[in-house]
């Protein structure tokens, strides 16, 4: 029986050695393989190191490796291989994979790794380097060799075990300016567009771009951005406006005309030629296919790139009005650039965030306010600029913000010293709310009530949109509460002329309009279908049992039954209308739509708007706000006409220009009027 079992040992055992013998040889051919192909041109796309074998091919350490012993082990062989550099020897393995259908070979034990160079120390013989990865972790590496690596530069490096054998070079651009910069491509001023990797990740002072930054790094490899380190904290100090046309129409011009006070530079930056104007010489810019044509002395010069624009004064931008009857040629401090975008001519204004603010608080509120109005206008302004510098709304067209009311309004009256005494005195103050910059909505007239900002805007496609803690509904100066959200509440309120608040002094405090049923019609019908087509989802039409986004028909109204409000904000503005008529029946969404649609406005019979001080205004362009009431008049065949009872002038989010005056003239401080308009939030000088 021993005999026996010592037989079956002896048999197990050299089947054992057999299959280690064989794997050991099988392994050890898949390796010589494999280190074979790394050294001739076999493609590794397949492999599950692909990258890994690209970057060590590149850097020519395929070509050195040697092996160094062999392993057996009862998964298979293993092979040591080893690379020298100078007098050191660096050692990885290579483990063969093989099944049916697998058969590869892993290196382990050797990897590259990216990140930011914190810190190089040198101890003797040995090199400490301290790098951040993309993670945010930080890692230290050694190596025996000092490579000549600056710290906070993104580096590849070759890791073996723990040690740095070499780096992989990354090519390396530094952009002068960021003029624009998404999640798929950044340009630079003078460098050019450059796309971004899906993992692209942001080091330095700074962890995004911002349009107008200078002083970035670009690391790319393989032509692509993987890395950006930035040099120096954002400063947004710097603003960078895009100038529309006269009336506002549009953000891109036909053709511009202008000349400056002094000297005038029109140049491009990369080497296109320059052209030196004197004082009040007419400059004239044109495309002329898909290029900009400058003319001056009836002298054409023909520019392929963005022009550049500088003055020893201000320049006058004579192809555009301005001012409450357009009879204002406007002045602009700082530098203007001219370019194109899908064939169209865009303008930039680059100055200085405290003169452009010379030009934004006379066009958003009247110099007869007062100095600390106008300051706390100032501080206002600038918080709204700021927030949307380092949100850059309007980065694809390389700018921070527009002149319009999309925007705040800039350029569209004189300068006056009491404008820049109140810039000047609070220069660099903003609003926070938790150290952050907030979103300082402000506007014209409140009725007695401001209105909750997620009751009017929608937040990522979706109404009623996020809540934002300091801009929410509150009484202004209205000793009584009154629930708004109700059409018996709403209409108590809105119909009583004897209520005073922050805000009565302002003719807008209280409106009527008294419109005919074809006036409203008219109205609806001209702007219905451009809302639709500017926000579909917003504007829908009742099918079949519901609401649904559907393209406005021809005539959509008939005959106009009557306006149904759904829905209406804390503050009593309308969030929801329906309009009823014989050939359909329309939701329409957000005030500004409402607004928009309901304009007091026709052409053939002109709209009266009578305003609580007794002034008339004739067709106004828009319904002042959407704090409005409905008073439908019925006759023998149906609806007549539709009173509206109205107050406040403007979206009714934040801050009341005419509530700043009246909280002044009671004896209130400028913190105590923000943190009223603004809850918990406090004024920071952040430069």
């Amino acid at each position: 029986m021993k005999k026996i079992l010592l037989l079956v040992i002896l048999i197990l055992s050299v089947l054992v050695i057999f299959f280690l013998y064989i794997n050991y040889y099988l392994d050890g051919k898949l390796v010589e393989k494999f280190i074979e192909d790394l050294q001739g041109e076999k493609s590794f796309d397949d492999h599950p190191q692909g990258q890994l074998i690209k970057e060590l091919r590149e850097l020519g350490i395929t070509e050195k490796l040697t092996i160094i012993k062999r392993k057996v082990t009862f998964q298979g062989g293993k092979t040591i291989v080893g690379i020298k550099e100078g007098e050191h020897q660096f050692t990885f393995q290579l483990i063969p994979k093989r099944n049916d259908n697998y058969k590869k070979v892993i290196i382990k034990g050797i990897d590259t790794k990216i990140g930011l160079l914190l810190e190089k120390k040198g101890e003797g013989n040995v090199y400490h380097y301290l790098l951040q990865g993309v993670e945010g972790r930080e890692f230290t590496f050694t190596s025996p060799f000092d490579l000549k690596l600056e710290n906070f530069d993104i580096v590849n490096l070759v890791i073996v075990g723990n040690e740095i054998m070499t780096f992989i070079p990354l090519e390396k651009v530094t952009v002068s300016k960021v003029l624009s910069a998404d999640s798929q491509k950044i340009m630079g001023e003078i460098e050019g567009t450059f796309s971004l990797d899906s993992d692209v990740y942001i080091f330095g002072k700074e962890e995004r771009l911002y349009v107008g930054q200078k002083k970035v790094d670009l690391y790319l490899k393989n032509k692509t951005v993987i890395g950006i380190v930035t040099r120096e904290k954002f400063v947004p100090n710097t603003i960078r406006v895009l100038i529309s046309d006269s009336s506002y129409n549009n953000i891109f011009h036909q053709q511009l005309q202008l000349y400056s006070d002094g000297d005038l530079k029109i140049f491009s930056k990369l080497n296109e030629g320059e052209i030196t104007v004197k004082p009040n010489k007419r400059v004239q810019f044109k495309l002329n296919s898909g290029k900009i044509e400058v003319v001056v002395d009836n002298i054409s010069h023909i520019f392929s790139e963005r022009i550049y624009l500088e003055s020893t004064g201000k320049i006058y931008l004579t192809s555009v009005k301005r001012g409450w009857n357009n009879s204002l040629t406007p002045g602009y401090r700082g530098n203007f650039e001219v370019f194109t975008k899908d064939g169209k001519m865009f303008l930039i204004n680059e100055l200085n965030l405290e003169e452009y603010l010379y030009g934004v608080v006379p066009s958003e509120m009247p110099v007869s306010f007062g100095l600390e109005a106008l300051k706390i206008q100032a501080i206002a302004a600038r918080t709204y600029a700021i927030k949307n510098i380092y949100s850059s709304t309007y980065k694809n067209y390389t700018a921070h913000v527009v002149d319009s009311v999309l925007s705040q309004v800039y350029n569209n009256t004189l300068e006056f010293p009491e404008i820049i005494d109140a810039v000047n005195m609070t220069k660099g103050q903003v609003i926070t709310f938790n150290d952050g910059i907030i979103d300082a909505k402000f506007f014209s007239t409140s009725c007695g009530y401001t209105a909750n900002s997620y009751e009017v805007w929608d937040s990522g496609g979706k109404f009623p949109g996020k809540v934002i803690p300091y801009l929410i509904s509150s009484q202004q100066g209205i000793l009584v509460k009154y629930d708004l959200t109700t059409e018996e509440g709403f209409k108590e309120f809105i119909t009583n002329k004897n209520i005073r608040g922050y805000d009565s002094q302002s003719p807008f405090f209280r409106w009527e309009i008294n419109m005919t049923n074809q006036q409203l019609t008219k109205s609806i019908e001209e702007n219905l279908r451009n809302r639709y087509r500017a926000g579909p989802k917003w504007i829908l039409t009742y099918d079949n049992g519901e609401f649904i986004s559907k393209e406005i028909p021809p005539n959509p109204l008939g005959e106009l039954k009557e306006l149904q409000v759904v829905e209406r904000g804390e503050g009593g503005n309308i969030m929801v209308l329906d309009i009823i008529a014989k050939n359909g029946t329309y939701r329409i969404i957000k005030e500004y739509n409402i607004r928009s649609i309901i304009r007091p406005v026709c052409q053939i019979d002109p709209v009266k708007l009578i305003r609580s001080d007794g002034s008339i205004l004739s067709n106004y362009s828009i319904l002042p706000s959407s704090f409005v009431y409905f008073q439908h008049n019925f006759g023998e065949r149906g609806l007549e006409s539709v009173r509206i009872f109205g107050g406040g002038n403007g979206h009714g989010v934040g801050m009341s220009q005419y509530g700043v005056l009246g909280m002044i003239q009671q004896g209130y401080t400028q913190e105590e009027i923000i943190t009223h308009f603004y809850p918990n939030t406090k004024i920071k000088r952040i430069y």
